[in-house]
């Protein structure tokens, strides 16, 4: 192979003092008195901002590259975690609103947006995430030489299909020294599981599987890997025939396979959400950011709901010993959750006790013709005015504005995909 020949006589020098880059594969240097030092092709690397970061991975065989490697199974639901880790994203509605739509994103917009480095969750459709890569050629512990280059994915969801595609490429390719660009690089996927306190699944199915395989050159040239992963009807839990799956985006070269980053993925068939299910990147809570103090259609709830998430006291009922602590703005860290009234006799119960104690809230206050009583947090989530708490908000507004701010809700939990206890934050712009 063109790497043995190269690497052998980068070797023979070596033993003569006369290594360098622009020696690579000069016969002239060959000496038959000196056993050749070991060959080595590095593993492939991650490359963050304090350098080379090592990623544990497979080592191949020869003429045999391992499985792309599968992430650790997740054990909570992913909005979760991304709430602890403060990870939101605002949209006044989702790309994919058309049954057997895609997401929409491209490498290129992934590029413009990311840059060199980052991971995105654009909304429940699109996704992106661009990572610097290297690997390094050695003779025994000398490197000789070395490649960089920068590896994006741009992930799509659907809307009436239980899949999500994934798209990546490699460009920016810079060497040092001599890299034999005919060499194998390789994209895959590995998937694991669900196994949660509320139920559990097998891993996504991605395909094509294992690996994409290109040479280098064939990369550099506007090779891409289309990936879908899906998660089959039937196999979820719950009602909605939930889905979830972490995924982890490998690279291999001619040494092994590393892990480039995980994210995850979510499938269901929620039937109030559509027909035949959808696949979404769920690795960020949601923001509803549809309302607007300014707003003719809703301005009147907006300004509500921003007296209540910023000025809490000052809202009505009081709450005895003052203190209130009205969730659902991302700077609360507290989301909301969905409350499907239908769902079971707790959330129909619950349903109920919100709509009972914001009626018996609002009882007292006066109001003109053509108000209506307004509450905040939402009677469509666990944490509205019967959790019991005390912390929530009824006020009279106009009742026009009032409808259309329930359309509004109702019409982004559809677009953005919000099942039943799904976690969410309300932004309100000015």
């Amino acid at each position: 192979m063109k790497w043995q020949r190269q690497l052998r006589h980068a070797a023979a020098l070596a033993t003569v003092g006369a290594v360098g880059m622009a020696s690579l594969g000069s016969p002239a240097a060959a000496s038959t008195a000196v056993t050749p030092a070991p060959i080595v092709v590095g593993p492939i690397e991650k490359v963050s901002a304090s350098g080379y970061v090592a990623l544990p991975g497979q080592t191949a065989t020869p003429g045999k590259t391992p499985p792309p490697r599968p992430p650790v199974a997740e054990t909570e639901h992913a909005d979760e975690s991304a709430r602890r880790l403060g990870i939101t994203y605002d949209s006044p509605e989702a790309r994919a609103t058309t049954q057997a739509t895609p997401g929409t994103v491209t490498l290129r917009q992934c590029r413009k947006a990311l840059g060199n480095y980052g991971h995105r969750v654009i909304n429940r459709y699109n996704f992106c995430a661009v990572d610097q890569v290297t690997f390094a050629v050695r003779v025994g512990t000398k490197e000789i030489a070395r490649v960089w280059w920068r590896e994006t994915t741009a992930g799509q969801g659907y809307k009436g299909a239980r899949k999500v595609t994934l798209i990546t490429g490699m460009d920016q390719f810079r060497f040092r020294g001599r890299i034999d660009t005919t060499q194998p690089l390789r994209i895959g996927v590995g998937t694991s599981g669900y196994n949660g306190s509320d139920g559990k699944n097998p891993p996504a199915k991605a395909s094509p599987y294992p690996w994409v395989t290109g040479t280098m050159n064939s990369w550099r040239q506007g090779k891409t890997a289309t990936i879908t992963l899906s998660g089959a009807a039937g196999k979820g839990y719950s009602r909605d025939d939930v889905f979830r799956s972490s995924f982890a985006v490998n690279a291999a070269n001619v040494s092994g396979n590393s892990i480039i980053f995980v994210d995850g993925v979510r499938f269901d068939s929620a039937s109030y959400l559509g027909k035949n299910g959808a696949g979404v990147f769920d690795r960020s809570v949601p923001t509803m950011a549809k309302y607007r103090t300014t707003s003719a259609r809703n301005g009147a709830v907006a300004r509500h709901i921003q007296q209540a998430q910023t000025k809490p006291n000052t809202t009505y009922p009081p709450k005895a010993g003052g203190g209130k602590e009205i969730p659902g703005s991302p700077a609360s860290k507290s989301p909301l959750h969905r409350l499907m009234s239908t769902w079971n006799k707790a959330a129909r119960d619950r349903y109920r006790k919100n709509r009972s104690t914001v009626t018996s809230a609002c009882r007292p206050l006066t109001h003109h013709a053509g108000e209506e009583c307004d509450e905040f947090p939402f009677a469509s989530s666990w944490e509205g005015a019967g959790a019991g708490n005390g912390n929530y908000s009824v006020k009279y507004v106009n009742g026009t504005q009032n409808g259309n701010a329930g359309t509004d809700l109702n019409n982004w939990y559809v677009s953005d995909r919000i099942l039943h206890f799904d976690a969410f934050y309300v932004k309100i712009f000015t």
